[in-house]
């Protein structure tokens, strides 16, 4: 079925282009009944109507695009957030988002013990589309860019630099002042005095968007990052549900007031989406651009290097495990399994995965990373290591040779 909704939305799109002189990619998103709606728009444009009709059926047909995407959006969010869990959608590739919708809606009709296989397939799968580091470089950078949310930019780039080690514990920690730092700069409230958190929220809730077109998305975007917040500061909200819920609860951190593991790799997963979803809002907000593609620009790829090779080094060993220590204390609570990114990927995929990373190194990065690879890594992961990195070298070699020999031509 979703490949027949696939080639049906490739060719409206061809149609669309065809009537109105736009292009769009919005099709992909649309369920049967959008597609079918969509269908009957374009075919009245076609028969030759005149061009203010044909202006007025192309603004039905962004309309419905909008629609489409806030019904994803939802559609995926709405059981999320009841267990204090969030995934930013909106720069995840068509064919991903309606992945995680699958799986969002199996693990929400699921009885256990299925429950929990679905969820953590639905976890793994929000993770490995957000947690690309191109991805995340973007947002650290948008967050740089946006005047409410520039104070905690520097707190998301460490984040992510403590998230790519496997150093969850570290990761949340830093990301954690960063969330009310961030309201109080939204709100505007700069001062020393004190303010209570049902204020922020208050504050956030009233704001509204200087932009006009894309109310419904801001509106959407507001409502979530008011309830993750108030499950977040207020204990009422934030007793523990199940298994799946989030253990980011403001009293526990703050107060150490239950030996709850906060500090995991999922709850890291949920807190960074919300930071997408908070920067999200805030452009709509102040009416800054909303990516059509995802940015790639000189900032972003510097960031996206060092994702990499912090990826790259504890894939290969070169990091010690925390573990060795903080295991002897009963309170903690270790990653059940590897969490390196590049695990979430098998034999086709892994393999073009680390080429991408491995391409995206400084040429002495790659070199050290070949020579430094310790005799503890498994043999299996050391030749995928030596094999790609080979490849990157050969790339390196012919590359330069390409461009020595366009120079002699000159």
């Amino acid at each position: 079925m979703s490949e027949i909704r696939a080639e049906a939305a490739e060719a409206l799109s061809l149609r669309f282009i065809h009537v109105t002189g736009y292009a769009t990619s919005g099709f992909g998103d649309f369920n049967v009944d959008e597609l079918m709606r969509a269908e009957a728009a374009i075919a009245q444009a076609e028969q030759g109507v005149a061009s203010a009709t044909k202006e007025r059926i192309s603004e039905d047909i962004r309309r419905l695009v909008r629609a489409s995407f806030l019904r994803r959006v939802r559609s995926i969010n709405e059981p999320l957030i009841s267990v204090g869990r969030f995934c930013m959608p909106t720069y995840v590739q068509n064919s991903a988002v309606h992945a995680i919708e699958e799986l969002t809606a199996r693990w929400n009709a699921a009885a256990e013990p299925e429950r929990s296989a679905h969820f953590e397939r639905l976890l793994d799968r929000i993770a490995v589309e957000t947690m690309h580091p191109h991805y995340r470089g973007v947002q650290a950078y948008r967050a740089y860019q946006l005047a409410a949310s520039r104070d905690v930019a520097v707190y998301l780039d460490k984040a992510h630099l403590h998230f790519y080690r496997q150093d969850y514990w570290s990761c949340m920690l830093t990301l954690l002042p960063a969330v009310e730092k961030l309201m109080l700069r939204h709100i505007g409230h700069l001062s020393t005095d004190q303010i209570s958190t049902k204020e922020m929220r208050e504050r956030i809730a009233a704001r509204v968007p200087v932009a006009s077109g894309l109310e419904e998305r801001f509106m959407l975007f507001q409502n979530y990052v008011v309830r993750f917040i108030e499950r977040f500061q207020v204990r009422a909200r934030n007793a523990m549900t199940s298994s799946e819920s989030s253990q980011f609860f403001r009293n526990v951190i703050y107060h150490v007031a239950e030996d709850r593991p906060y500090y995991t790799y999922t709850d890291c997963v949920s807190l960074l989406n919300f930071f997408d979803l908070y920067f999200e809002m805030l452009a709509l907000e102040v009416g800054a651009e909303i990516y059509g593609v995802v940015p790639d620009d000189t900032e972003v790829r510097r960031r996206t290097r060092l994702y990499w090779k912090h990826i790259l080094d504890d894939y290969a060993g070169l990091r010690a495990s925390d573990d060795v220590l903080l295991g002897m204390y009963s309170t903690y609570r270790p990653e059940a399994r590897d969490r390196n990114y590049l695990t979430y990927f098998v034999e086709v995929d892994l393999k073009k995965t680390l080429l991408h990373g491995a391409l995206q190194l400084a040429p002495g990065d790659t070199a050290n990373l070949m020579l430094q690879v310790p005799s503890v890594v498994s043999a299996e992961r050391r030749n995928q290591l030596q094999q790609v990195i080979k490849l990157v070298i050969a790339l390196s070699v012919w590359s330069d040779a390409q461009a020595n020999e366009g120079q002699r031509d000159d």
